[in-house]
């Protein structure tokens, strides 16, 4: 895994990244946000169940309960009060727990003793021993187990193991990208996006990036061109399904993680946020004089009611 530090000037919080998840869907919450041709937009964040901030000394916050350490004593603590214990399922959040301390090679060996010796195949098996393996270095062996989960639970992880395969894919053929969009800035009618001759739907793609990239940003830092051009295909669709105010945020993580168009980013963000500042000022203007033409047509009906009422009585007092 790649590691490296953040832009000095995004030290305070790095990005916040919207979850979308249709699984744990909090219906009927509304946001009013911009869209890229400057009109006012409704968009709706589905939350999975965490709003994931980034901080600049590396520290990942579950903002909705459960906290994902970046402090080895919470997973050195965890790990031995598990480790004496021999049922199935704490041999497996310890081996879990080792993972998250950098000891892959003995998270391996226990989670294949484990796979070996059990009569019931487990997805949280076959699931672990992948990151283990990707997290060691060793994509082949990842794919293969990767592939192994889904074929045990292909709707774990909220259906987005088909990303988990790409990145491992893209990786053992070293490219630099997952989607590789020629124009991340290219904000028009959504597209389906395709890996291995499947077609994802936008909002698809983004449930699956966000999903990924929250459990991924445990182990990999920045800088990292896989996850930058994830973070990157995600703001497109955001712009293009939601609004531009929580494409920034991706844009930003994609530019921190090192994009190979991150001085474009880096122009595009501020640009942006004064676009929608003007078009937030020229909506306001405009409802304002809207306001002021009922305002006028209202006085000027009461005027003539008033004028043509007078009228009458002059003309019957005659």
């Amino acid at each position: 895994m790649n590691s490296g530090t953040p832009h000095a000037r995004y030290k305070d919080v790095i990005a916040v990244l919207i979850v979308f998840s249709s699984p744990l869907f909090i219906a009927c919450i509304w946001y009013h946000g911009t869209a890229p041709d400057g009109s006012a937009k409704r968009y709706e964040p589905i939350f999975l169940n965490s709003l994931l901030v980034t901080t600049h000394s590396d520290e990942i916050s579950d903002m909705y309960g459960e906290i994902i350490a970046s402090d080895n004593r919470t997973w050195e603590k965890k790990a031995k009060e598990l480790q004496s214990l021999s049922n199935p399922r704490s041999r497996n959040d310890y081996a879990a727990s080792l993972i998250y301390l950098g000891r892959y090679e003995e998270a391996i060996q226990i989670l294949l003793a484990l796979d070996k010796d059990s009569e019931d195949k487990s997805y949280a098996v076959a699931s672990n021993l992948g990151t283990a393996y990707e997290l060691s270095g060793n994509n082949g062996e990842a794919l293969k187990w990767i592939e192994e989960g889904i074929s045990r639970d292909a709707e774990s992880h909220f259906g987005t193991e088909w990303l988990h395969k790409a990145i491992l894919k893209a990786k053992i053929e070293k490219r630099d990208a997952v989607f590789g969009l020629t124009d991340p800035f290219d904000f028009g009618v959504p597209k389906p996006l395709a890996i291995d001759g499947v077609s994802y739907e936008p909002k698809e793609v983004l449930r699956a990036i966000v999903y990924q990239t929250a459990e991924r940003a445990a182990f990999v830092k920045p800088k990292d061109p896989l996850i930058a051009d994830l973070f990157a295909t995600a703001g497109n669709i955001a712009a293009n399904e939601m609004a531009l105010e929580p494409a920034i945020a991706f844009f930003e993580l994609a530019s921190i993680y090192g994009h190979p168009r991150a001085k474009e980013i880096e122009n595009w963000i501020p640009k942006t946020r004064k676009d929608i500042e003007e078009a937030a000022r020229m909506r306001a203007i405009k409802r304002n004089l809207m306001w002021g033409a009922g305002i006028a047509s209202v006085v000027l009906v009461i005027a003539a009611w008033i004028y043509f009422k007078r009228a009458g009585r002059s003309s019957a007092g005659a």
